[in-house]
């Protein structure tokens, strides 16, 4: 029986490999599904999140292009909808959603290392829709109003979960201490490392 190698954490380099057309449409993407599964082939659950980070937070800078030239086409002609009253709720919503995620939320499943990635991915997604859904208000709040500016308000309430979603190592050892501190003896960052993503349908 051989002694496996010490796990050290890949970095973020892999996850920018490759990635260049996964910002594009849904139809493309589609399109391209098979070399998507190719891609993700031979990878693990680590290096598959952050590729996915990488490619949704660059979803939401083409969509801050999108507003800017789309604001500079059609100047400051205002819809019948205040600009004012968008942006309160879209603070009331976006407040709701930061608080809202994390009460729901559920602390990691240590009991196996299948469970334990099982779990982080999970949350990961999970994370990762309630950040996104202030960014898409914030872009809805634009067409009724022809504000631009109420994008990067909601993109802005979508930064504060991006920042706590992340991958990064820093806040993958925050959550392995807390693992630690309830008694768990597995190492989350290894636990990812190794394990191989969900096979995608074909």
């Amino acid at each position: 029986m051989t002694d496996e190698l010490p796990f050290e954490d890949p970095g973020w380099r892999p996850a920018f490999s490759g990635i260049g057309w996964l910002p594009l449409p849904t139809f493309v993407t589609f399109m391209l599904r098979g070399r998507e599964r190719a891609f993700a082939a031979g990878s693990d659950v680590l290096t598959m999140l952050r590729r996915k980070f990488v490619s949704f937070a660059g979803s939401l800078v083409l969509v801050a292009l999108v507003v800017a030239v789309i604001s500079t086409s059609t100047g400051s002609r205002e819809h019948a909808l205040p600009a004012v009253d968008i942006a309160v709720i879209l603070c009331l919503v976006g407040g709701a959603l930061v608080i809202g995620e994390r009460l729901i939320e559920r602390p990691l499943d240590c009991t196996t290392s299948a469970r334990l990635a099982g779990a982080y991915r999970i949350r990961f997604f999970v994370r990762l829709a309630f950040a996104h859904t202030t960014a898409f208000l914030g872009f809805v709040g634009f067409i009724l109003t022809n504000r631009g500016w109420l994008y990067p308000l909601g993109a802005a309430f979508a930064l504060i979960g991006y920042l706590r979603l992340a991958p990064t190592h820093a806040n993958l050892t925050k959550d392995q201490n807390l693992l630690a501190q309830s008694g768990c003896a597995l190492d989350l960052i290894e636990v990812l490392g190794r394990t191989p993503p969900p096979r995608s349908r074909p």
